[in-house]
């Protein structure tokens, strides 16, 4: 059986995005680039449940899934109004 991965791009500005596990997110990249963004988890680790952290102008991350059958999900992605992140993905 063949996967097929493709790309999306996105500069998010003014709005939220939420990746769940239905998008089949293998890889994500955030680059904060005016202003700040949230990004929160849904998760919880040892009992401690994820809390939204703060990136500024210039910072941003990368994720990536273990496997095709284990997506990225439960993370949103906030850039209020006048902040803006650039969005990289993959998915299947």
């Amino acid at each position: 059986m063949a996967f097929n991965t493709t790309v999306w791009t996105y500069v998010l500005t003014n709005d939220t995005l939420y990746i769940n596990e239905t998008d089949n997110v293998l890889s994500l990249s955030v680059q904060c680039n005016v202003g700040t963004i949230s990004i929160n988890g849904s998760t919880s680790f040892q009992g401690i449940n994820s809390q939204a952290i703060t990136l500024s102008a210039g910072q941003g991350f990368t994720v990536s899934a273990k496997n095709i059958q284990s997506p990225i999900t439960g993370i949103t992605i906030t850039a209020s109004v006048g902040n803006s992140a650039e969005i990289l993905l993959s998915k299947n």
